[in-house]
């Protein structure tokens, strides 16, 4: 407010305290310019010029303080939100650039759990994080060396069932061989030339067909010749005990097979399907099912009790049930779990071999 050299109050915002008493400022030196303090308050004197009156400005000091004190506060909460918030923000951009590439490698190795053999490394793959790349080189090392044992597995277990198969092939040769030759013996002693010819031809075909080169995978017409020249041989010296047809569609005979899939069911039929006194039926069938090929050996002689049947599955009967899982196991090695043989038999009524083989195996490996 605005007062005289005498004290008296010219102006004030209060214009009821004009030309009243100023007991308020009997302490306060108006005669010097300046700050002066008075208990709780502070005054600011300030002469005004060519005039004998003073600006008089009263502040509290205490109010100023706790003015101060807000601001502070405010500026102290707004400061550590905003550091809260930066930090939160850079710690979220900080995880994502760390987990990101950990993501990826976690993805790559689902994709290697669902396809061991066929899954191949991304080597597109690259991050700013050396521990992430540290960690898929790592995985990377390991999937080579999985992919290589189980491709050295895969091979081992191949050649030992060659090497079963081999075996089992020399048991079975060398049997067949010398009961044969010994049926064209005794035609030649009785004067059958022409018979022991005809077995001899068959004989010949038979072995042919048997070696192909080396071959294990051949066609199903050529199958079929093996599996004719066999029943040829075998009606000729069992004379008559059994009869036999083909019923084949055309489209069956160009699709591929294993080498001597037929012959072993064939042969248990003969050994184990006679009744004495009557004759074996055998029928061998090739039909297109499904975009599959279907072979059928069939027979209606003695069939096979329900107990032996479900040893022969088991692959458990050595008579009869090593010999058809050794045909099924050939045959899902080659073209998979899809394809295989199976037997159904009802004891006084026949047994029926039925192998299910695809209809186009032309990418098919050699066993």
């Amino acid at each position: 407010y605005l007062v005289d050299s005498n004290g008296g109050i010219v102006y004030h915002p209060r214009r009821q305290l004009i030309q009243s008493g100023v007991d308020s400022l009997d302490s306060v030196n108006l005669k010097t310019d300046g700050v002066q303090s008075s208990g709780e308050k502070s005054y600011v004197v300030l002469g005004v010029s060519n005039t004998d009156w003073k600006i008089v400005a009263v502040n509290y000091p205490s109010e100023l303080s706790d003015v101060y004190a807000r601001k502070m506060i405010r500026i102290i909460v707004i400061s550590s939100a905003i550091a809260i918030a930066a930090a939160c923000i850079i710690a979220i951009v900080v995880s994502r650039l760390i987990s990101k590439p950990v993501r990826r490698v976690a993805s790559e190795m689902k994709e290697f759990e669902k396809d061991v053999y066929g899954y191949k490394i991304n080597d597109a793959f690259s991050s700013a994080v050396i521990e992430a790349d540290d960690l898929f080189t790592a995985f990377a090392i390991n999937v080579d060396v999985v992919q290589k044992l189980l491709r050295e597995v895969e091979e081992k277990q191949r050649e030992v069932t060659r090497s079963q198969l081999e075996t089992l092939r020399n048991q079975i040769y060398p049997h067949f061989l010398y009961n044969t030759l010994d049926s064209v013996l005794w035609m030649c002693k009785a004067g059958k030339t022409d018979e022991a010819a005809e077995m001899i031809g068959a004989l010949a075909k038979l072995l042919r067909i048997g070696v192909s080169k080396g071959k294990r995978i051949i066609l199903i017409a050529k199958e079929l010749e093996h599996a004719e020249s066999y029943l040829k041989i075998q009606s000729m010296r069992f004379g008559g005990k059994f009869t036999y047809k083909f019923d084949i569609d055309d489209a069956v005979l160009s699709a591929r097979c294993n080498k001597i899939i037929l012959q072993p069911f064939i042969e248990n039929a003969i050994k184990h399907a006679m009744v004495e006194g009557e004759v074996l039926n055998i029928v061998i069938s090739g039909k297109i099912t499904d975009e599959k090929v279907v072979l059928k050996i069939i027979d209606d002689g003695c069939g096979i009790p329900a107990d032996k049947l479900a040893e022969i599955r088991k692959g458990t009967l050595e008579t009869m049930g090593i010999g058809i899982k050794n045909v099924d196991s050939r045959i899902k090695m080659c073209f998979g779990e899809s394809y295989g043989v199976y037997i159904d038999s009802v004891e006084d009524e026949g047994t029926t071999v039925t192998i299910t083989l695809p209809l186009n195996a032309e990418g098919v490996k050699d066993e």
